[in-house]
């Protein structure tokens, strides 16, 4: 099964998540998040890593910048590597 990663605000707090099958070898997974006025950076923080009953993995990253009245709006993106 497919998950498409989803975006959540805890606290103040901007966090991405996405779900994976840890033996497909090869696909390299960065996370990048960004705020209107930058550049997409690989600096998140892993927060959770869950393993599904099927074996995948749920993966959330936080953001490092958190949500306040001067940075109201993030994004974040998953970008993949292949060998």
């Amino acid at each position: 099964p497919q998950s498409l990663p989803s975006a959540s605000q805890v606290g103040d707090a901007f966090r991405f998540s996405l779900t994976y099958a840890p033996y497909h070898t090869g696909a390299t997974r960065h996370i990048e998040f960004t705020d209107p006025s930058g550049a997409w950076q690989e600096n998140g923080v892993l927060v959770d890593r869950t393993t599904l009953p099927d074996g995948r993995f749920r993966d959330t990253y936080q953001s490092p910048r958190p949500i306040a009245p001067a940075n109201p709006r993030q994004f974040a993106r998953l970008r993949v590597t292949l060998p």
